[in-house]
């Protein structure tokens, strides 16, 4: 058992945001936003694949890394306007297969870390 949790939320309020900076996005006319339903899915599919492997990965970066986190609540915020995963606030984008979004969101737990 770990005293650290990673939550999910839908980042629909951060993705006017984010786009504003995304420049090849706005460059691109064939990129549009994706649907809302779109990253909900995303969301789902982050939010199952982190039950299955979560806990573990948190506990053992604790036990065998000795880390601790600056925070006991993680929240992930999953946008589409997002090339990349940012750590602190942690922001994932929703095209990532759910398998991937695990490892991404164990590399920017990491860093979060304090020893």
């Amino acid at each position: 058992m770990t005293d650290t949790t990673i939550h999910f939320a839908n980042g629909w309020l951060l993705d006017p945001l984010l786009l504003a900076g995304y420049r090849e996005a706005l460059s691109d006319p064939c990129w549009k936003l994706p649907s809302n339903d779109a990253r909900t899915e995303a969301l789902r599919a982050y939010r199952a694949e982190w039950q299955k492997h979560g806990e573990r990965l948190i506990a053992d970066m604790q036990s065998l890394l000795k880390l601790s986190f600056k925070e006991q609540d993680i929240t992930v915020y999953v946008v589409h306007a997002l090339k990349a995963a940012i750590s602190d606030p942690l922001i994932l984008h929703s095209r990532y297969d759910p398998d991937l979004a695990v490892d991404v969101i164990t590399h920017e737990v990491l860093q979060l870390s304090s020893y």
